[in-house]
């Protein structure tokens, strides 16, 4: 079975996303840093995913930046399903399982994952084996559980800091062995990006200067 990477994406419009960030960046700012991540991590995943990518938009797949991104990189841009993002994930999942396709979610929070991790998590998907990589904010940053469960799913309390522990505990509770990739800091703050410019100063030079 082969293994897509299905990229999530939030519409990048002033004061609706990486609101954490107004407050140094402006409405604008932020804006424009959720879209530098996004074509960051369209562009990594496209060099580096050995298998087939998506990238999945809520809530306008035609924005400017997606269509953008269609031309650039060649990726079909669709929207996402309704629901919180617990059901978003799973139809997501469970549309690629009914393609004969494994797949798995990534967000685009973290464009610094390093290659060997997708490289790493593409050959267990194709072995049928279950994926899920750390947030360090205690979340997930890309799962691949195929066919999807619905436990690991519903009800679960996105957004906190329990999320990964909780999706661990409901996978072993539905006899899933989830692998666990390497651990990754999402670029939600100030705190986050300046951290990450001591490693990759050009990424960082990149996402900041993004117009």
């Amino acid at each position: 079975m082969d293994a897509e990477l299905i990229l999530f994406a939030k519409t990048p419009v002033a004061g609706r996303v990486k609101t954490r960030l107004i407050p140094e960046l402006g409405e604008q700012g932020a804006a424009d840093f959720a879209e530098a991540l996004i074509e960051e991590s369209v562009r990594c995943a496209t060099e580096t995913w050995p298998g087939s990518v998506r990238l999945l938009a809520w809530p306008d797949p035609h924005h400017e930046c997606f269509e953008r991104i269609e031309r650039r990189y060649g990726l079909t841009v669709s929207v996402q399903s309704e629901g919180n993002l617990g059901a978003k994930m799973f139809q997501a999942l469970n549309d690629a399982y009914g393609r004969g396709v494994a797949g798995a979610i990534m967000g685009c929070d973290v464009p610094h994952c390093p290659p060997e991790t997708y490289r790493t998590a593409h050959a267990f998907l194709t072995q049928g084996r279950a994926v899920i990589g750390p947030s360090a904010d205690g979340g997930y940053y890309l799962v691949g559980i195929n066919p999807p469960h619905p436990a690991c799913f519903d009800r679960m309390d996105w957004g906190g800091k329990n999320v990964f522990d909780a999706t661990l505990e409901r996978a072993a509770n539905a006899h899933i062995d989830l692998i666990v990739l390497q651990q990754l800091n999402d670029l939600d703050t100030l705190s986050d990006i300046e951290a990450l410019r001591t490693t990759h100063p050009d990424l960082v030079g990149r996402l900041m200067n993004f117009a």
